[in-house]
């Protein structure tokens, strides 16, 4: 069973085929801004990362698991992450470019995949890809007014005064008549 069937089994997309990055736009630094050397799987990571775009595919690709993606952004912090981000950034990128490609094209994109590029550009490029804010964004203060009313026994009871008053102030057969006359 191929990789592709065995994570539509389990339910999962499968990784999005991003065109190659081209050499030197994204090279994994052998040494942070520090000195501090960067271990050859870290850097094999933040490459995989460039070309699938999610933390998963890339761990897999590299051959190392997500302990060690902890222990590595605790020990190397802030210049690490940055990293990252970069390397995110161009794969991105590279999903704005297969998107366009295969819409331009007339290519055939999986609708799994078409899903799964639409959700990483809403979230990591909401700037540009979210959702209107009346659709995405709703704020409620915990509280619902009732016109007026402290509570929901009181509304309804205005809600019935109002509606007695209106039969009561309104002849019976006032409704017949006017259709008569009509």
């Amino acid at each position: 069973m191929s990789e592709a069937q065995a994570q539509k089994r389990r339910g999962r997309p499968p990784a999005i085929e991003l065109p190659r990055v081209p050499t030197g736009v994204f090279e994994p630094p052998t040494h942070l801004d520090d000195g501090t050397e960067l271990p050859e799987k870290a850097r094999a990571y933040l490459l995989a990362l460039t070309q699938t775009g999610t933390a998963t595919h890339a761990l897999k690709k590299a051959g190392t698991s997500w302990s060690q993606l902890v222990r590595w952004r605790r020990r190397y912090g802030e210049p690490f992450r940055e990293l990252e981000a970069q390397a995110q950034d161009v794969a991105l990128d590279a999903v704005e470019h297969a998107v366009m490609r295969a819409v331009l094209s007339g290519q055939h994109f999986p609708s799994a995949l078409a899903k799964l590029a639409l959700f990483l550009l809403e979230r990591r490029r909401p700037e540009k890809y979210a959702r209107p804010e009346t659709k995405a964004k709703i704020e409620h203060g915990g509280r619902v007014e009732l016109a007026g009313a402290e509570n929901w026994i009181a509304f309804m009871r205005a809600a019935a005064e109002a509606e007695g008053n209106q039969a009561a102030s309104t002849p019976p057969h006032a409704d017949r008549d006017s259709q008569e006359e009509a």
